[in-house]
C-alpha cells in the first residue's frame, strides 16, 4: 500500500476547520517546522485518526504546537507524536530523518470537560541534546532542582531527556489523565541516572515555582513498548509542563527554607522547612569549625511522605562561636543528600573591658547579634557628663567614647536588647 507522506515546512499558522479530520495512513508523516501553529477547530476525539500502520507527527520544539479547540467536550485525544531521528537530533534541530523516527504517541483523556476560556489546549513535545534538561527547559519552567533553593543541585540526571507541554486557556482547567510515550534513548544517555521501572509523570508548578507539589505518579507502564500512564489528575494540579522522573528520587522542593540565627544567651537556632516529603526518614544535623569536617550534632526525625510544608526546629546549646551547619536529610531505604551550608557566629556575650588612652575611654566588648547600644558616662557625683549611642554587630567590637575627660572616676552605663551594665572606670 502506497504511504501518505505530508511535509510541513510553514512558520504561520495552518487551520483545520469544522468537522474537517488530520489523518495518517500507513506511517504517513507530518513535520512541524520554525514555530508552526496547527489549529484544529474540530473538537472532536477523531479530529486527528491514524488508520493502517499508523502516522508520525514530529514537533520537537516548544513552539510548534497543535492547538486543538475542544470547547466543553470529553475523551481521549490522541497526538501521534514521532521523534525527531536526524543525525544530531536535539533541541533547537528540526532536521528530519523521513521514516527513522520512533513513534512516541501522546493521548489525553478528558474526564470531565475545563470551563471558561475559549477552550483550547496547545500540545508540543521536544527532546534534548543530552542530559542536561536544565539548559532546554520550557519557558514556563525556572529549574530542574530537587532543593529549591539558591544553588540547589540540578538533578536533570533523574528525569528523561524531553518535556511534553499541554496547556490550556480555560479558567477553570478539566479533570485529565495522561499516556506518555518516550523513547529509551532519553533515558540512557550519558550522564542520566535513572531506571525505566522508577518512571513516574510530574509536572511543574509554574505560579508557585515548585516540581514536588506534586511527586512523580503512573497507574500503569509497558517499557517494552514505552509507554506511561497516569491515574485522574485533578484540575488544580493540570499545569503545562511536564516530565518523567524518577519516583525514587523525584524532583521535590523538599528543603523550601533552611535558616539559623542567634538566640540571646549565644546558642544557634537551626530551623528549616520541606515543602513535600517522599520517603523522608529523619534528618542529621551537622556542624563544622572548618567549613570541611562535619560532625553529627542531632538528629530530627521526618514525617515519611508529605505535601504540605512542615517547619522543623533544632537549638545548638554548645556556644562555641564561629560554626557552620547542614542539614543531611535520609531515607528509609538510607540514601542521603545534604542542604547547603550556612555559617553562625554566636559569641555569647562577655563582661566589658574598659581602657583609657589619651584622654578617651575605649570600650571592648562582645555581642551574640547586631545590636544599637547606648553608653551613658556620669562623674564621680553622679552627673551625666555624656550619651553616646553606637550600632555594633554580631562578635567582637571595640568603641571609643567621643568625649575629652579629665582625670577622675566615672561611671560608664551599656544599655542594648541583652546589656544593662555599670562598669566603673578611671581616667588618670
Amino acid at each position: 500500500m502506497k504511504k501518505l507522506l505530508i511535509i510541513l515546512f510553514v512558520s504561520t499558522s495552518l487551520s483545520l476547520l469544522s468537522q474537517a479530520r488530520l489523518v495518517f495512513n500507513n506511517d504517513g508523516q507530518l513535520v512541524m517546522n520554525n514555530g508552526v501553529f496547527l489549529v484544529l477547530e474540530n473538537g472532536n476525539s477523531n479530529a486527528i485518526m491514524t488508520m493502517g500502520t499508523g502516522g508520525k507527527l514530529v514537533s520537537e520544539l516548544e513552539d510548534n504546537k497543535i492547538r486543538w479547540k475542544i470547547g466543553s467536550n470529553t475523551g481521549s485525544y490522541t497526538i501521534p507524536y514521532a521523534d525527531n531521528a536526524s543525525s544530531g537530533a536535539g533541541y533547537g534541530n528540526n532536521a528530519y530523518a523521513a521514516d527513522n523516527g520512533s513513534k512516541i504517541p501522546y493521548t489525553l483523556t478528558i474526564v470531565s470537560a475545563g470551563t471558561g476560556g475559549n477552550g483550547y489546549i496547545d500540545f508540543s513535545t521536544y527532546d534534548g541534546p543530552d542530559w542536561n534538561n536544565d539548559t532546554y527547559r520550557p519557558s514556563m519552567v525556572t529549574h530542574m532542582q530537587q532543593l529549591y533553593a539558591p544553588g540547589a543541585v540540578n538533578h536533570s540526571d533523574h528525569a528523561i531527556d524531553r518535556f511534553w507541554i499541554i496547556q490550556t486557556n480555560y479558567t477553570t482547567q478539566p479533570t485529565t489523565s495522561h499516556v506518555f510515550g518516550y523513547i529509551d534513548d532519553e533515558i540512557t544517555a550519558v550522564g542520566n541516572n535513572l531506571l525505566e521501572v522508577n518512571l513516574g509523570a510530574q509536572r511543574f508548578n509554574d505560579p508557585a515555582q515548585l516540581w514536588g507539589d506534586m511527586l512523580p505518579i503512573k497507574s500503569g507502564q509497558n517499557t517494552a513498548v514505552n509507554w506511561l500512564s497516569t491515574p485522574n489528575v485533578a484540575p488544580s494540579d493540570f499545569f503545562a509542563a511536564w516530565i518523567l522522573s524518577d519516583i525514587t528520587n523525584p524532583l521535590p522542593v523538599e528543603f523550601s527554607s533552611f535558616n539559623v540565627s542567634c538566640r540571646n544567651n549565644g546558642e544557634v537556632k537551626i530551623i528549616w522547612s520541606t515543602q513535600s516529603e517522599n520517603n523522608n526518614s529523619h534528618f542529621i544535623i551537622e556542624r563544622s569549625t572548618d567549613g570541611i569536617q562535619f560532625d553529627e550534632i542531632g538528629v530530627v526525625q521526618g514525617n515519611g511522605n508529605s505535601t504540605q510544608q512542615i517547619i522543623y526546629e533544632y537549638i545548638d546549646y554548645d556556644r562555641i562561636g564561629l560554626a557552620y551547619y547542614r542539614i543531611r536529610q535520609v531515607d528509609f531505604d538510607g540514601n542521603s543528600k545534604t542542604t547547603k551550608i550556612l555559617n553562625s557566629n554566636c559569641i555569647e556575650n562577655q563582661e566589658p573591658i574598659v581602657f583609657e588612652n589619651n584622654n578617651h575611654f575605649y570600650i571592648q566588648m562582645t555581642s551574640s547579634k547586631d545590636d544599637n547600644v547606648i553608653f551613658s558616662l556620669y562623674d564621680a557625683a553622679g552627673r551625666l557628663v555624656f550619651i553616646q549611642d553606637n550600632n555594633i554587630h554580631q562578635g567582637d567590637n571595640l568603641i571609643k567614647i567621643n568625649k575629652v575627660l579629665e582625670t577622675g572616676v566615672y561611671f560608664i552605663t551599656i544599655s542594648s536588647s541583652e546589656i544593662q551594665q555599670s562598669v566603673k572606670a578611671f581616667m588618670k
